[in-house]
């Protein structure tokens, strides 16, 4: 049976970032995130291809920095990318998408999500949550402004409207939630299926899965892992390599 190929997603701006460059070109600690990241991933060692979806207009920068890997370009969206690296996959039959953002991803989160598809579909990198989570709502019709007393005013004339806020409509269960990260690894049948059915909007491939009728199971994910957005998220991430 061929080995697992793994798509790194790198084909987003970043513009978040606020770098002026695609993410996948800005330096962590001495290299790119997309060279961390097929590193990485390569670390693993289970993957017979890598494939990096990258941004249209860098593709030669892109090549030249992942000489181990096939680049191709990615779509208008994360999904389109990753249906584009599908077809560029091959008979491999475990498909491993990983977001390049996810550049200091540890090889044994790899062997994780693998090892669970002997009983689903898919399986992802999870890590609880910790905060309390509170889902949001309309405001009931009961709202009306309150004081800094505590006195309710008759009137809303000359305050905040009760549109100004976010009211909440329930606390949720926390035992039952789970922080979402890649790697995440699928049966390349059942990821085929789920992308050809034509549903869109999918922040990432397991909602596919999902909405297909696919199962999905989670293993744990790493600390390490935490997607690189913001320039904090890139503070963070070079103060680890420094450690």
């Amino acid at each position: 049976m061929p080995r697992p190929a793994v798509i790194v997603a790198a084909a987003g701006l970043g513009t978040r970032l606020g770098a002026g460059l695609p993410k996948g070109l800005v330096d962590v600690g001495g290299t790119t995130i997309v060279e961390r990241a097929v590193a990485g991933a390569q670390s693993a060692d289970v993957f017979d291809q890598v494939i990096v979806t990258a941004p249209q207009n860098y593709l030669d920068e892109f090549i030249e920095l992942c000489p181990s890997a096939r680049v191709i370009p990615g779509g208008d969206t994360r999904q389109a990318s990753v249906a584009a690296a599908l077809q560029e996959a091959g008979d491999a039959e475990i498909i491993v998408v990983h977001d390049a953002a996810r550049c200091l991803t540890p090889p044994e989160v790899f062997h994780r999500v693998i090892a669970a598809l002997e009983v689903a579909d898919g399986a992802i990198a999870t890590l609880p949550m910790t905060d309390t989570v509170k889902r949001i709502g309309p405001p009931p019709a009961s709202a009306r402004r309150v004081g800094v007393s505590g006195e309710r005013y008759g009137s809303n004339e000359g305050q905040e409207s009760s549109e100004s806020y976010e009211f909440v409509a329930e606390t949720l269960d926390r035992a039952t939630l789970r922080r979402v990260q890649t790697p995440q690894a699928f049966r390349a049948s059942a990821l085929r299926a789920a992308h050809a059915a034509g549903f869109s909007g999918a922040t990432d491939d397991a909602s596919l899965i999902e909405a297909w009728g696919g199962t999905v199971v989670c293993v744990p994910g790493s600390p390490l892992a935490r997607k690189i957005t913001t320039p904090s998220d890139m503070a963070l991430a070079r103060a680890l390599l420094e450690e």
